[in-house]
């Protein structure tokens, strides 16, 4: 794909996701209808005015419209994190909502807290790495065939090739990626960095069971009180 051939796919991405027709945008960024078609179908090139106009309208980075960024966004924080860390936008995103959760709310996100943790658990911890690693080699594992012929490896010695299923390699792979969280599950424990959201969890729980036995008691006296109604 061509450097007009992207720009003109990502503006037509932009304002078809803004639901704008040709003849809007046109109208918005000062030129013709004709231009922006031409523009999208990548057989008229774009100046750096009109470029700078598209970005400004749609809010979005004009290295992104020219294919140079992956980044989407024109906020210099977001653009700095994807270069400095190769994160994606919406990861970087996803990150900030629940680092704003943790800190800025009125009372403490628990759900957010151990989010949170749990992403440095993940990055900062051998375990956490261990674990990252074993999910990557089971989601990494794709071949697309019911067999696999492992060919002869020592052929001085006259080895056979073997056949192995490519399912039954990926479930050897999965309880790796189970132990592996279990592991990081113990660690994280020992570790107390759970404590405070567990207690909070628990406190949760007791406190839901109070809210049932007290809507059952309340039920149950609902009930014979319509019971004793009908015997008068």
């Amino acid at each position: 794909m061509d450097k007009l051939d992207t720009m003109g796919k990502r503006i037509e991405h932009l304002r078809t996701k803004e639901k704008v027709t040709q003849a809007e945008l046109a109208v918005s960024i000062g030129v013709k209808r004709e231009t922006i078609h031409q523009w999208e179908s990548g057989t008229r090139d774009l100046k750096t005015g009109a470029i700078i106009k598209l970005a400004q309208y749609f809010k979005v980075s004009a290295d992104w419209l020219l294919g140079l960024s992956d980044v989407k966004s024109s906020d210099s924080d977001m653009q700095r994190l994807h270069l400095e860390t190769g994160l994606s936008e919406d990861a970087i995103h996803a990150l900030k909502v629940w680092h704003n959760g943790v800190t800025t709310a009125s009372t403490v996100s628990y759900t957010m807290t151990t989010i949170i943790a749990t992403v440095n658990l993940l990055l900062g911890s051998k375990h956490g790495n261990d674990a990252i690693e074993a999910i990557h080699d089971f989601m990494s594992f794709q071949i697309p065939v019911d067999t696999v012929k492992i060919m002869p490896w020592d052929n001085k010695h006259g080895a056979r090739g073997a056949t192995i299923s490519s399912k039954a390699v990926e479930n050897q792979l999965f309880p790796i990626v189970e132990h592996n969280l279990s592991q990081l599950k113990e660690y994280a424990r020992s570790s107390g960095i759970y404590a405070e959201a567990e207690i909070h969890a628990w406190k949760q729980f007791t406190k839901k069971l109070k809210e049932l036995a007290e809507g059952i008691t309340e039920r149950k006296r609902l009930m014979k009180g319509g019971a004793d109604d009908g015997k008068h």
